[in-house]
């Protein structure tokens, strides 16, 4: 497979890139129209380029060509290997610009930021309680169950069983 490994100093018409060549320059129809000449023979999903169709192409098969050379770890994808990565070297990228607080992935610091906004997206149908994460959300369903998951018959949530056991162990 060809790669173009430079730049065409002609830019792009309909972005304008290259504003100094816009009058002059060829447009970039796939990139533009949106069309995709390129489809899989599995799925029949469409792709702007070759390349794209060879990384979706992993999705059939089980090749994992981006193997982690700290614990031989395999991956689809080249961005997944450099995720996973993050493990062996501790690198935090993400970091919150209010407590500054940092973070491997960037949903966590999106749910992080959640503190200091106080978002609270989950909201229970029944009594209209909000909470940060799902996971609370669910926690709080079992009130409106009327399940005793947490043992002792009276506690409806961990936290309070905890400070009741206190009691029973002194």
């Amino acid at each position: 497979m060809r790669r173009n490994t430079e730049k065409s100093p002609a830019g792009c018409a309909l972005n304008a890139k290259r504003p100094e060549l816009r009058p002059s320059a060829e447009p970039q129809p796939r990139v533009h129209t949106g069309k995709k000449k390129f489809a899989c023979d599995d799925c029949g999903k469409t792709f702007r380029d070759h390349f794209s169709l060879r990384s979706h192409m992993r999705v059939h098969s089980e090749e994992k060509p981006f193997g982690c050379q700290s614990c031989g770890k395999s991956f689809k994808h080249e961005h997944n290997l450099k995720i996973h990565m993050r493990i062996h070297t501790g690198e935090e990228p993400f970091g919150c610009e209010v407590c500054g607080k940092r973070f491997k992935h960037q949903h966590n610091l999106k749910t992080h930021m959640r503190i200091h906004t106080g978002e609270k997206p989950f909201v229970c149908d029944i009594c209209g309680k909000r909470a940060r994460h799902q996971n609370n959300l669910k926690t709080h369903m079992i009130v409106h169950k009327g399940e005793r998951p947490f043992g002792c018959d009276e506690f409806t949530q961990q936290g309070s069983l905890n400070r009741h056991m206190r009691f029973h162990l002194g």
